[in-house]
């Protein structure tokens, strides 16, 4: 199968993006990295040439993520969107949560990629994300805890506009060929 080419202008936008990056081939078994920028290289400690042909679950290792590998495997197989938090391991073993947003590109009529925005969710984050999902069920606590909650909400909302951006540039110059 022929590699998918990214056109000078858009390896020049993915690799000067502070905003971690990584394409899955979702023609190919097991859906293989086959690019990631500069950002995803800091945010996970690996080199382009470690991850380059791998399904990215390795970044999960013993972590459990059973829910979000489901959504992940249904958006794959039915070529839809998915946004999910994800338990990684940097490549120094470090534990994080990530925030990720996965987009489908059609390149052509036979072929397909993922895009994935990823963002590391800190303790303050999580907690908040923790807390509105929780709200659902209970009240939330006074005070803080509503702070908290939608200080994260906010957040989450402006890094999966910001992620819906990049990955309206990728698609406009996939489909262009520029």
């Amino acid at each position: 199968m022929a590699e998918v080419r990214f056109s000078e202008k858009l390896q020049t936008f993915l690799r000067d993006s502070s905003i971690p990056l990584s394409f899955a081939d979702a023609s190919r078994p097991d859906c293989p990295l086959i690019e990631v920028n500069p950002a995803f290289e800091a945010l996970t400690g690996y080199s382009r040439d470690d991850v380059i042909g791998r399904n990215c679950r390795f970044l999960q290792a013993d972590l459990d993520n059973e829910i979000a590998r489901d959504d992940i495997r249904s958006a794959i197989a039915n070529g839809t969107d998915v946004q999910v938090i994800l338990r990684n391991r940097q490549a120094d073993g470090t534990p994080f949560e990530n925030l990720l947003f996965m987009y489908h590109l059609k390149v052509s009529r036979s072929r397909s990629l993922f895009m994935g925005s990823q963002f590391r969710l800190d303790a303050k984050d999580a907690a908040g994300l923790i807390d509105r999902a929780q709200s659902r069920a209970v009240l939330l606590d006074e005070g803080i805890g509503r702070v908290f909650a939608e200080t994260a909400r906010l957040r989450t909302e402006n890094r999966r506009r910001l992620a819906q951006s990049v990955g309206g540039v990728v698609r406009a110059h996939l489909n262009a060929g520029a």
